[in-house]
């Protein structure tokens, strides 16, 4: 095939730049505030507004965003320059606003990462491109070696109609460090209308240990997507829950890798959603080095027309012997309308290892609704019962009682 022939092949297109014009509001907003920052940030926010415009909203024929379409949710909203409406509680010692740390040479470093790649990800990275436009914004939880907080720092974030809340946030713990961090989203009513770009970044060192929270009740005309990166170095361990009851789409994605030596790392979610929610559950934990272990777990319970999503991978690299990686995704499905999407994958390079996943998705026991009822319970009592305690799973053998 000659050049000139080959050029008259039609490309397929995987994104659609026209899409990133509903922000435009925003990120000409960014472009005229870009003064009083750090050069090698100003850099990165450009290229970052560079990026977003030519790629636009994540698009279904991108692979890991086939099942989750933002951009029918995204294009109702009017979006505005909103102030972000967090508030604090708990140990808060080592909390500082974003804009007070960005001349640390370390939290430039961090946020001059940019987005995690590997061969799954390539371009698919618009969302984190578009918070990159405002990482300015946000919070630093830095904890030193050996310091444990007195009590869960807690993050409640409430937003209202209109909004566009991009927040950074970066958690560092030092040697040996413990936390619990615990985050509550709400919208300001039932029917607001608003979108969250969130992004969150750890860094654990050798031993250090941080228990992360997440309670999602957004409203449920809420969009909200929400990218996490955790990178694992010697012994550290990382447990992370969200609970999903809001929001008509979330996506949650991690990346977690595991840099030292038997690290350890638990992602879990679980989901009791109706009416025409959507929630995604997208991981990627990569095993780089030997002896550390990995779970995915996921729970959801679907009602009405609601979907659910869990794209979860673990990658275990050449080299990293004695890893040991599980998967396990469980939906009930409450109507004939509602829908489970899961696609558990494990990608492994070493031979010394022990790996498994699974994927049920069916209706709720007829043969214990039965039992329940024999005993007095009335139908609905019943069914709530079951519905949860088959999400009380996503909290067995996690470190401390989730409320």
């Amino acid at each position: 095939m000659n050049a000139s022939t080959n050029a008259l092949i039609k490309q397929p297109s995987y994104y659609k730049p026209e899409t990133a014009d509903i922000f435009s509001s925003v990120l000409s907003g960014v472009k005229k505030n870009a003064v009083n920052i750090p050069a090698p940030l100003a850099k990165l926010q450009g290229s970052a507004v560079k990026l977003f415009e030519d790629y636009g909203v994540p698009y279904p024929k991108l692979e890991r965003w086939k099942y989750s379409n933002f951009f029918p949710a995204l294009k109702k909203h009017s979006f505005s320059q909103s102030l972000n409406a967090e508030t604090w509680g708990g140990d808060i010692s080592y909390l500082k606003p974003m804009g007070e740390m960005l001349g640390e040479a370390w939290v430039q470093d961090i946020l001059s990462q940019g987005a995690p790649e590997n061969d799954e990800l390539k371009d698919d990275h618009a969302f984190w491109y578009l918070n990159d436009a405002q990482c300015n914004i946000g919070w630093v939880i830095d904890i030193p070696a050996n310091a444990e907080l007195d009590k869960p720092l807690c993050l409640e974030s409430i937003n209202g109609e209109g909004a566009y809340n991009a927040m950074r946030i970066i958690i560092r713990l030092g040697k040996n460090a413990r936390a619990v961090f615990k985050e509550n989203h709400k919208g300001e009513n039932a029917d607001a209308r608003y979108f969250k770009n969130w992004v969150t970044q750890i860094e654990l060192a050798d031993g250090a240990h941080l228990t992360h929270l997440r309670d999602q009740k957004d409203s449920l005309n809420a969009a909200y997507m929400q990218n996490t990166h955790a990178r694992l170095s010697r012994n550290a361990e990382y447990y992370s829950l969200t609970t999903n009851t809001g929001a008509h789409i979330f996506r949650n994605q991690y990346q977690i890798d595991m840099n030292g030596e038997g690290a350890h790392a638990s992602v879990r979610s679980s989901a009791n959603v109706g009416h025409e929610q959507h929630i995604d559950f997208t991981t990627c934990v990569n095993h780089n080095v030997k002896s550390c272990t990995s779970q995915q777990m996921v729970r959801n319970v679907l009602s009405d027309k609601a979907t659910g999503v869990f794209q979860g991978k673990a990658y275990v690299k050449k080299g990293a012997d004695f890893t040991d990686g599980s998967q396990s995704s469980k939906a009930i499905l409450l109507s004939p309308y509602a829908s489970m999407h899961a696609k558990p994958e494990l990608e492994i390079y070493a031979d010394e290892v022990k790996c498994a996943h699974g994927a049920t998705c069916g209706a709720l026991d007829e043969k214990a609704l039965f039992y329940a009822r024999s005993r007095g319970i009335p139908f609905d009592d019943a069914r709530m019962m079951l519905v949860h305690a088959f999400l009380e799973e996503v909290k067995d053998g996690f470190p401390i009682a989730a409320e």
